[in-house]
């Protein structure tokens, strides 16, 4: 039977957060896991590194989620791979016919640089199929939102809306808002 690599940290300050024993000299490792928190210089084949004094902390990896967040992502429209205008559309369409009157439509992940045309959208194809709903989509790289006249009038944003502070408020010949607001 062939060893594990097995090395050492030792003249260290080893935080362990353990209760019953918060600090210790060493640590022993064996493969990728620890084998063991010791008082003094460890004993052993392996290579051993000495620390002169410096913390070890237990490795701090994070992995959570954040469930409030995850369950309103899992209820936002989802427009990720859409290859065109149309499919985007379309997918607010399903979602506005299971959607009450009045109540805000939110999703996001569109990207016109992946559709025939690469053109901003407007809000035109979004009234045609939420008409009832203000509709809020959020660009893939989250620098840009597509907007409904719903959702338009809901902000107060029209014509003779300004331009707020390092942003655009994109608009047609006519100077109408388009639905895209930038930034």
């Amino acid at each position: 039977m062939v060893e594990p690599d097995s090395w050492s940290l030792c003249h260290a300050r080893v935080v362990t957060l353990d209760p019953d024993r918060p600090r210790a000299d060493a640590v022993s490792v064996v493969g990728e896991q620890v084998g063991a928190v010791l008082d003094g210089v460890p004993g052993g084949k392996g290579p051993r590194r000495a620390l002169d004094g410096a913390v070890v902390l237990p490795g701090l990896t994070d992995a959570h989620v954040h469930l409030a967040a995850l369950g309103a992502a899992a209820r936002r429209l989802d427009l990720r791979g859409a290859r065109s205008l149309d499919q985007a559309v379309a997918r607010v369409g399903a979602a506005a016919a299971s959607t009450p009157p009045g109540e805000w439509l939110r999703g996001g992940g569109w990207d016109q640089n992946a559709w025939p045309g690469g053109d901003y959208p407007t809000r035109a194809p979004l009234d045609a199929v939420a008409p009832a709903n203000p509709v809020w989509l959020e660009r893939v790289d989250g620098h840009a939102v597509w907007l409904n006249g719903p959702a338009l009038a809901r902000a107060g944003i029209d014509r003779g809306s300004q331009e707020p502070p390092g942003g655009e408020i994109r608009r047609d010949a006519r100077g109408e808002p388009t639905g895209i607001l930038v930034d």
